[in-house]
């Protein structure tokens, strides 16, 4: 039986800048030299965010460890935070190619995203007294 060959970095990178390609593909040619800058980091992001997410899952949010008086420590594992941080990164990333996209399907886009507002805000009360 083979033995399942694990990619390197460099490699799920290109794997997901060929598939982000694939689905912006239909950026016109001047707005496509800006978009690959994007489309090369918002793949690295996915990536790095996946790897990020491994850990975080295997080694748990937040990691005990002890300071340099010998005293044990609980803290956010520094994971987490990388996580957090490049997820904020991350989205703008993508909302900016999903802008770029022809206006049928970046209408599409606005149109689930205005549909998720709607769903987010019905859950919230309604003015400051109620409860």
């Amino acid at each position: 039986m083979a033995e399942k060959v694990e990619k390197t970095k460099e490699q799920k990178i290109k794997s997901e800048i060929t598939k982000l390609k694939k689905i912006y593909k239909q950026i016109d040619k001047d707005r496509m030299i800006l978009a690959v800058k994007l489309i090369e980091n918002a793949a690295f992001m996915t990536v790095t965010l996946q790897d990020l997410q491994e850990q975080i899952l295997s080694e748990g949010s937040i990691i005990t460890g002890t300071n340099g008086n010998g005293f044990e420590t609980t803290q956010e594992n520094p994971a987490q935070k990388a996580y957090n941080a490049m997820m904020q990164r991350y989205t703008p990333c993508i909302k900016q190619l999903t802008d770029m996209l022809p206006s049928s399907k970046a209408s599409e886009a606005k149109k689930a995203g205005d549909a998720l507002k709607e769903f987010i805000s019905a859950g919230k009360p309604k003015g400051r007294g109620t409860q």
